[in-house]
């Protein structure tokens, strides 16, 4: 990734972006034409980096949901994208909210699964916590062979295994 710093013809607003590069090769802007004067977390930082992909995150503001793209190294194409909730980086696995339909999603993409996790969207602590589910579902294992996510509220902690 490259942060660049640049003036557009005709504009004296300076401006920043953050590029996805091969060499010198240019393969996608990731974030671009954004005002210099806001901060990093907002133009995009990696927050998980894969074999083959990785998670690029864009802050908003305390409070707000970190909106992230699963990212091709190779080619620049989005694999997934939405609410980032949490990411086990050694086991290549992504905790997401689909904005859509705020569907839980876990993807592994070691295996190239995507497990969609309905029940989440009546749990306590999605009515619990502020920010709702991205701020109360976290990863708390992950083995070859399941997934385990843990949730907080107020009622207590509920651990949920997945089969991977």
């Amino acid at each position: 990734l490259e942060h660049k710093v640049y003036i557009e013809s005709g504009s004296p607003d300076t401006l920043q972006a953050i590029v996805l590069m091969n060499g010198v090769r240019k393969i996608k802007a990731l974030s671009d034409g954004n005002s210099y004067d806001l901060p990093h977390k907002n133009i995009g930082y990696v927050i998980a980096d894969f074999d083959s992909s990785f998670v690029f995150v864009q802050s908003f503001g305390s409070g707000n949901p970190n909106y992230f793209q699963l990212i091709d190294k190779k080619s620049g194409k989005e694999l997934q994208n939405g609410i980032y909730i949490d990411v086990d980086e050694e086991e290549q696995v992504l905790l997401y909210l689909r904005e859509e339909n705020d569907e839980v999603v876990i993807y592994d993409v070691k295996n190239s699964n995507e497990i969609i996790l309905p029940e989440f969207k009546k749990s306590i602590c999605a009515s619990d916590i502020d920010g709702g589910l991205r701020n109360c579902i976290e990863i708390d294992t992950v083995t070859i062979n399941e997934i385990i996510l843990k949730t907080h509220s107020e009622k207590g902690e509920v651990i949920k295994k997945y089969n991977r």
